[in-house]
């Protein structure tokens, strides 16, 4: 059956499609039906699109468009509700033609929950890789909805009633590494060029930090450092930090001692504060 996916482009192809007649010098009796059934087509695809049809299927969605097309071609739109929920990678044959994989952000298979029971979606058929590509949100949250009792744990499984999420991923958010090393007595400047999470170990009895970069501005930035060994060494902080409490915390004698400091003027006053101490 002919549909509005088979009218042309060329305007002289169009004499007569499936029911639509408008050859020349056609009968003036036919030009009603003709009319009538090109508004019918145009009627046909704004149910499809706009009407949000529901399908059938889980994983292997199922969906009647009214057009009764017989192939995909590049740039097809189709928008349903679902019928159910899916619970992993999932298909969609619209009108029998070919069930064809459903891929979210272009190239991703669906994961669990992505579409849910009652949840309206638009997908595109993309005819290079020969799949529908998911252009509405998947309905799974990145992060999930996480109850008061939910104790997450990271790089491991979430739980919690209204949670789903399986794992937190732990990313890198431009940190760079300034490994100091042995901090020898004297001066020891820590340059935030060189990296803003900052290590050494204090060895020698006395030893002064300066901090340099950025220069006083109104430059936003901040450094962690992680101290080994710093309570059995006498350190001395620049007259810029303002700490936590008024004074400067107290260190331990062994394991790491992880400080957090950050400006808002460009390194004129550094705020600063001890975020945990005797790390093994």
């Amino acid at each position: 059956m002919a549909s509005l996916y088979d009218w042309s482009t060329t305007a002289a192809s169009n004499a007569s499609v499936g029911s639509i007649n408008w050859a020349e010098g056609q009968a003036p009796s036919s030009i009603n039906d003709s009319a009538r059934a090109e508004m019918a087509d145009v009627a046909k695809w704004r149910d499809m699109l706009g009407g949000a049809k529901i399908s059938s299927g889980t994983n292997t969605i199922a969906l009647t468009s009214g057009l009764s097309i017989s192939s995909y071609a590049q740039g097809m739109m189709f928008a349903f509700e679902a019928g159910g929920a899916n619970s992993g990678p999932a298909t969609l044959n619209v009108d029998t033609v070919a069930a064809k994989d459903i891929k979210k952000f272009h190239d991703v298979a669906l994961a669990s929950g992505d579409i849910e029971a009652g949840g309206i979606y638009l997908v595109a058929y993309e005819a290079t890789a020969d799949n529908f590509q998911l252009l509405s949100a998947v309905s799974n949250a990145p992060i999930g909805n996480v109850s008061e009792d939910t104790t997450p744990t990271l790089g491991g499984a979430l739980a919690g009633a209204d949670n789903t999420v399986s794992a937190i991923n732990l990313k890198d958010y431009g940190e760079v590494t300034n490994a100091i090393g042995s901090i020898g007595g004297g001066t020891q400047d820590i340059d935030l060029n060189a990296g803003n999470s900052v290590t050494g170990t204090v060895d020698t009895s006395t030893t002064t930090f300066t901090f340099s970069n950025p220069t006083a501005s109104d430059e936003l930035c901040g450094f962690t450092l992680g101290l080994t060994n710093g309570a059995s060494q006498t350190v001395n902080w620049p007259a810029s930090v303002d700490w936590a409490g008024g004074s400067a915390p107290t260190l331990t004698a062994s394991g790491v001692d992880w400080l957090v400091f950050w400006t808002a003027d460009g390194g004129t006053i550094w705020n600063g504060g001890l975020v945990g101490a005797a790390f093994a």
